[in-house]
Order: structure tokens, then C-alpha cells, then sequence
């Protein structure tokens, strides 16, 4: 059998607006390795496919965002607990979810230092 998608968005992300960050990048596989996302894929019975789209760019700078708001999202399940650390710099604690202000602007003040950028932090 053969298989044939046309998508895009595996070599250049979705677009940020407004200080955000690109978006991620598609992915094809094919048994767990890298498929041909561009033509035919020849399939034999057993093979497992993975197609992720891309996905959207964000909007405004992330370590903007009110850090109350990222607790919520992380409370919602649309925000992982490592996504809050790691894209909005924003320190919660595991089980409460409760946000730690006083590392939450440690962090931010240390990565807006590590990027050089000129954005001030959203007021507690």
C-alpha cells in the first residue's frame, strides 16, 4: 500500500505575532523513524504511522504572561507543569499548583537577562 499526504510545516515552524515564539514543527513517521512527508510512502501491513501537525505561533512574549493565568492553564490541563517553567518561566509548586512569586521573577529576571531583552516584568 502506499501513502501519500501532502502537509507542510516540517522545515520552517508557524510564524510567532507580537514577541511570541515560533510554533512546532510537523512530524511524519514511519515505525518510529522519519517518513518522506513530501511523496509516496510504501506501507507494509504492521507499519504505524505518526502524523503531528504544526503547531500555531504564539502571541506576545511569554514571559509577559501573567504567571496567575499560566497556573490556571497548567490547572486546565492546556499547559504542561515544564512547559510553565520552561516557555513562560513561571514557577509553580507540583502539587498545589500555586505559583511561587518570589522564584517565578528570579527565573524571569534571569532569562530576560541571559536574552538581553528589554521588555520589563508584568507587575505582581
Amino acid at each position: 500500500m502506499n501513502l501519500g499526504i501532502q502537509s507542510g510545516r516540517f522545515l520552517c515552524p508557524p510564524e510567532p505575532l507580537a514577541e511570541g515564539r515560533p510554533g512546532g514543527l510537523a512530524q511524519f513517521l514511519v515505525n518510529g523513524a522519519s517518513g518522506n512527508p513530501y511523496g509516496l510512502t510504501r506501507l507494509k501491513p504492521g507499519d504505524v504511522i505518526v502524523m503531528d501537525a504544526a503547531g500555531g505561533g504564539g502571541y506576545g512574549d511569554p514571559l509577559s504572561r501573567d504567571p496567575d493565568a499560566v497556573a490556571a492553564d497548567v490547572a486546565d490541563g492546556l499547559v504542561g507543569l515544564e512547559s510553565a517553567r520552561d516557555d513562560y518561566a513561571v514557577v509553580l509548586d507540583p502539587v498545589t499548583l500555586g505559583v511561587d512569586h518570589s522564584a517565578t521573577e528570579t527565573l524571569r529576571r534571569a532569562r530576560l537577562s541571559m536574552i538581553g531583552h528589554s521588555s520589563t516584568l508584568p507587575p505582581r
